[in-house]
Parts: structure tokens; sequence; C-alpha cells
């Protein structure tokens, strides 16, 4: 199993691979949090795109850290919904791509 704790290098490749895969929008939204938060968020985002079946879990990570944002107030209710609404947009791509290769 590799290594995956935030002071590894495949972590910090994949973290780099996952700021860059963020739209300028949410880029933008996710910047204005912590840092821990932003890369944790960053993090599940891409791995929401990519992931197979774990899409669920990783999309109740990504609903968790932008409520956390939320009640620290690093957030407006409106910039949570947007990242809420680019959750969901992701997600339902994903769904869409796994129907067309069935």
């Amino acid at each position: 199993m590799e290594n995956m704790t935030p002071s590894s290098k495949n972590y910090r490749s994949e973290l780099v691979i996952a700021w860059a895969s963020l739209t300028a929008e949410a880029r933008s939204l996710v910047e204005s949090l912590s840092e821990r938060c932003a890369d944790g968020l960053a993090m599940e985002l891409h791995r929401l795109a990519t992931a197979g079946t774990d899409r669920n879990y990783r999309f109740g990570r990504c609903r968790g850290f932008i409520e956390a944002a939320g009640q620290r107030d690093e957030l407006t209710y409106q910039q949570a919904s947007d990242l809420l609404d680019y959750c969901s947009r992701i997600d339902l791509n994903r769904r869409a791509m796994e129907r067309q290769s069935k």
C-alpha cells in the first residue's frame, strides 16, 4: 500500500494534481479556506472525480469539509452552496460517464 500521509511524496504529487484539476471558480473558493481544510477538500474533490466505487464516501467527505468550513465562518452560505453544487456536478458527471461505459 502506498504511503499517503501529508508528508509523503505520493500525497504531495496527488495534491498538486488535485489543485490543478479544480475549475478557476472552485479553486478561488477552496483557496479561501484554511490551508489544511483547503488541501483536504481539494484532494477529496479530485478523488470524487476520479474514484470508482467509493464515490458516495468521497461526496460525504467533501460535504463534511464544506460544512465544517461554514461553521468556522470561512465560507458564506452562498460560497458553501456553490461548492456543494460543484461537488454535485462532479458526481453527476462521473455517474453519466459510468453509465456510458456500460
